[in-house]
């Protein structure tokens, strides 16, 4: 009785395990996606407007999604 409700915890274990890995892949994804759509539009600002601000913006913007994006690289390969 023991073993198999061990297992059955394992198994739940495992689930929410891959329930979470499908999430962040899809914010993964999205963040990839939003980051690129406001770095392009802040850099053709800055270019048609001659104004550096947007571009350092976006510079930000890059820099911050990259870190997320190793921060939960690292948390999927060492879930607990």
């Amino acid at each position: 009785m023991n073993v198999q409700r061990l297992l059955g915890r394992k198994g739940d274990l495992n689930r929410d395990y891959y329930a979470r890995e499908v999430y962040n892949r899809k914010f993964r994804t999205f963040l990839k996606i939003i980051s690129i759509t406001l770095s392009v539009i802040s850099i053709e600002w800055s270019v048609f407007m001659s104004n550096w601000i947007p571009a350092f913006v976006a510079a930000t913007v890059i820099l911050c999604s990259y870190l997320l994006y190793r921060r939960l690289k690292y948390k999927r390969k060492h879930p607990f």
